[in-house]
């Protein structure tokens, strides 16, 4: 399980270069869940908040 930190950011990478080259479909509105030990990769759809006054209709 040492390996772990080193497989999500390397997820995380690959995320942040889709997002700044526009290319793929990167995981936004979408949470990735990693299951190491089954090795399985599930990603589900996260709703936005609102009442969040970054992601949600609350303005300045």
């Amino acid at each position: 399980m040492g390996v772990s930190p080193g497989i999500v950011g390397i997820i995380q990478a690959a995320e942040a270069i889709k997002v700044i080259l526009g290319i793929g479909s990167p995981l936004v509105g979408r949470m990735l869940y990693v299951d190491l030990l089954a090795m399985r990769f599930e990603a589900f759809s996260v709703p936005k908040d609102p009442n969040c006054p970054d992601c949600g209709s609350v303005g300045p």
